[in-house]
């Protein structure tokens, strides 16, 4: 990782054809799908540095929210905010800075924020 260089002898894998459906037709080659078969370790390796790399990635977003002085929560594929909602407090502006900030760091990361799936509770 210090090097950025992951050795080449990980970057090889066997591929295997495996046949969609057993009813299709095995002389067409678009009936079939590649499945490659890494070595153990390179599997492994991607097993481990995965979650770490993509909690190092999300480590930004992080901090993007606590900007705004709101709490959150990451899953897998999902981020949650937490903002308390005070009568006497108007946090549509301090929330709506916080969701242009977030869609602009996702943007520039090749992500999208999907406003559809914005809701409150």
């Amino acid at each position: 990782l210090s090097s950025d260089v992951f050795p080449s002898g990980f970057k090889r894998a066997t591929v295997h054809p495996l046949l969609k459906k057993p009813s299709l037709d095995p002389s067409v080659l678009s009936n079939f799908r590649p499945i490659p078969r890494l070595p153990f370790l390179a599997k492994t390796l991607e097993n481990c540095l995965g979650h770490l790399l993509f909690s190092i990635y999300m480590l930004l977003l992080g901090q993007i929210i606590q900007r705004h002085d709101f709490h959150y929560h990451c899953y897998a594929d999902d981020t949650q905010l937490y903002i308390p909602l005070k009568p006497s407090i108007n946090n549509f502006s301090s929330i709506m800075s916080c969701l242009s900030d977030i869609k602009c760091w996702m943007s520039n990361n090749f992500l999208q924020l999907m406003m559809p799936r914005l809701r409150s509770l």
